[in-house]
């Protein structure tokens, strides 16, 4: 059996308490420490014995803590379930409650083991299964045995590979499971919060109902109009490594005094099989020079998890002096006054040297202001987290965070472009409102009169000598529009709910009031499911009411025979110029008003809902940003329509202008909806001051 201690120490076994200090002190330095007494911890097996002893401890002293161990068969090679089921047996013969799961491979993949870049697929699929168990036995935390070699190894493979900054920093206590996004309940959801707005954050992209949004095009109600509730994705499965303090001799020798028995894998001491083999190899054998031993590589790790929260607070500082004027989630827009260029937080240095002091202080302010874009971006962008390195947004600093030796720091327009980075599109709003869109000069007029309402705020003050054009430097954020034939879609085959009370069932609630419940399981809704990385949704399609059926043929028999009705097929892909023209085109062909004296309006030339579609996305998304917009569809075909039926804006919660009254004449039922915004880090929007703070 195989195995070292990468530190030269004597190999002392791990008691409980050890292993719970541990644990509690990973789980405070994330903040995710849960006030809750009845938790599960799935765990690996060689801290299943350390687990099971904390278990009857914690019982003994009336705490609910219960442990469930995990055995993966990765179905690799024959005698994997012999393994399998051996590791099984032992748990149970330990007290401990265990569950083997079997990797599922692709159908018609050869034999496992051969399959090409086989760890990369084995270890996706490991997390999801794990990830899929946890949240089926409703468990919080999946418990990891990675120790401190393992640490020095990750480390050691990361330096060679060029890595720097968090790189360096280890593997972090606690963090989110890897492997599983999108997987509703295990990755960044399962549950959701409440975002509150602040009252003095402008109100434009946070209209809901109808009579709201008339409210919002007067100029009177700009700023009072009432923020509604706009959910964000929450929950999922962490991974917690309560061993990375000890090094591997120590597990070894818990086991052996226990007499717990264990596996080692033969494959993972072959040198020549990966590049961490042969890291692990030269480590053993004591042929690294001290600069990349075991002590050297731990004291990097601490410097670097020390200059890594540093930068994070500098960020924090300087996330301080950003200005949220107009955040709207429904449409993915975020309005940003960046600071002044003599404002970014620095750390401070003991240099002599003022030549090197300088360099040092702007590649320090590089950094910080190179972490905190990524920050801003991450709260629109259509990408998971970290998604990017941090060295791809080190050239896009200066456009948003000019230089302070900037020359003539009242720049023209000319030199601030638009750009994409990250997924997200930068568009600055100094210019010329004449110059504009439509939609742009609404967004324009709005920011202008922010500032004008706030001209005597401290920071505005303090920023007076730097702006663009009157107007400080404010940009529009987006989503960055779609690449071509690559939108992105969501297919849901609907089945028709019939609730239980039917047919003595109420009329349902508007659209707007079911937007602003909070997400449930009453009535049957589909499986919720990530679109573009940004919003969570699902549907319901329910009988209509008794009213509604009297006018549909043969609505007696409906009942009985609703079993047997198709699926109703929707599609959720991004609002497109051609459903506009689509739309148009329906309202040029809908009957006008006439007045109560039966002559035609003064409004007749116009649809009043087509105006007020035309009118919000305007405000809320304004040029290109609204085809990027999430869009409810039926697909072609159901009911034989012959193209793909465009229904409704989902997180503007807005149907598009006749299109509910003509779902009517498709079926006897109605559809429902509910959306989340993903899961964001919700400390840059508070430093912003986009957020109240709780």
């Amino acid at each position: 059996m195989a195995g070292s201690c990468l530190l030269p120490s004597s190999p002392k076994s791990i008691t409980v308490p050890q292993l719970l200090e541990n644990f509690r002190r990973a789980w405070f330095e994330f903040r995710v420490l849960r006030a809750k007494r009845n938790q599960e911890a799935s765990l690996p097996r060689r801290i299943a014995y350390l687990c099971r002893q904390w278990e009857k401890d914690q019982l003994c002293h009336g705490h609910d803590i219960a442990v469930t161990a995990f055995v993966v068969d990765h179905k690799a090679r024959e005698e994997s379930a012999q393994e399998a089921a051996m590791v099984s047996r032992w748990l149970t013969e330990l007290g401990i409650k265990t569950q083997i799961l079997e990797l599922l491979w692709p159908q018609g993949a050869q034999t496992p083991s051969q399959v090409s870049a086989f760890e990369t697929h084995a270890r996706r699929l490991r997390f999801q299964a794990l990830g899929r168990a946890c949240r089926d036995h409703r468990i919080e935390a999946l418990l990891m045995g990675h120790h401190r070699d393992d640490n020095v190894e990750t480390t050691l493979w990361r330096l060679s590979s060029g890595a720097r900054g968090a790189g360096l920093a280890g593997i972090p206590p606690v963090a989110r499971i890897p492997e599983c996004h999108g997987i509703y309940g295990v990755s960044e959801s399962g549950s959701a919060v409440v975002l509150q707005p602040r009252q003095d954050v402008s109100s434009t992209g946070w209209c809901s109902t109808p009579e709201q949004t008339s409210r919002a095009t007067d100029d009177s109600h700009k700023t009072t109009t009432p923020h509604p509730k706009i959910y964000m994705s929450t929950g999922g499965i962490l991974i917690c490594r309560p061993l990375l303090s000890f090094p591997k001799a120590n597990l070894l020798a818990t086991c052996h005094e226990n007499q717990v028995p264990y596996v080692s894998d033969p494959t993972n001491f072959d040198a020549t099989l990966t590049a961490r083999n042969a890291i692990r190899s030269l480590l053993s054998s004591n042929r690294l020079p001290r600069a990349l031993q075991p002590p050297s590589i731990l004291s990097l790790v601490r410097n670097s998890q020390v200059l890594l929260q540093e930068t994070t607070d500098l960020s924090n500082q300087l996330l301080q002096q950003c200005k949220i004027l107009d955040i709207n989630l429904t449409t993915c827009t975020l309005i940003l006054k960046f600071p002044h260029p003599l404002s970014t937080p620095t750390s401070t240095s003991s240099s002599t040297n003022p030549q090197s002091h300088s360099t040092a202080r702007h590649h320090k302010t590089h950094q910080i202001q190179t972490l905190t874009l990524r920050r801003i971006t991450e709260l629109i962008s259509p990408f998971p987290e970290n998604h990017f390195p941090l060295r791809s947004f080190e050239h896009f600093t200066s456009r948003v965070f000019p230089a302070p030796s900037t020359r003539n720091p009242i720049t023209t327009i000319s030199t601030r472009q638009t750009f994409t980075l990250g997924g997200v599109m930068f568009q600055p709003l100094d210019r010329n409102p004449t110059q504009l869109t439509q939609g742009d000069s609404t967004i324009a007029d709005g920011y202008q009169s922010h500032h004008h309402n706030n001209e005597n705020d401290s920071d505005n003050n303090h920023n007076q000598n730097y702006n663009y054009n009157g107007h400080g430097n404010i940009w529009l954020l987006s989503r960055q529009p779609f690449i071509r034939n690559r939108l992105p879609t969501l297919h849901f085959d609907v089945h028709v709910h019939v609730p239980k009370q039917h047919p003595t069932l109420a009329t349902s609630p508007s659209q707007s009031e079911i937007q602003t419940q909070c997400p449930s399981t009453d009535p049957k809704y589909t499986p919720w499911r990530l679109w573009d990385e940004r919003y969570w949704f699902r549907f319901s399609v329910i009988l209509g009411s008794t009213d509604s059926l009297q006018d549909y043929p043969g609505y007696e028999n409906i009942i009985d025979t609703i079993s047997g009705m198709e699926k109703i097929p929707l599609v959720v892909r991004g609002f497109q110029k051609s459903d506009l023209a689509f739309i148009r085109q329906i309202a040029n062909e809908r009957p006008r008003y006439r007045s109560r004296h039966g002559n035609m309006s003064r409004r007749a030339n116009k649809d009043p809902e087509l105006d007020l579609l035309t009118q919000r996305l305007s405000r809320e998304a304004p040029g290109q940003t609204r085809f990027t917009l999430p869009l409810v569809s039926i697909t072609e075909g159901f009911r034989d329509l012959d193209r793909d039926l465009p229904l409704a804006l989902p997180t503007m919660n807005m149907w598009l202008p006749g299109m509910h009254d003509f779902l009517r004449t498709l079926g006897p039922w109605r559809i429902q909806w509910e959306w989340m915004y993903k899961m964001v880090d919700t400390e840059p929007l508070k430093l912003m001051g986009g957020l109240e703070a709780p």
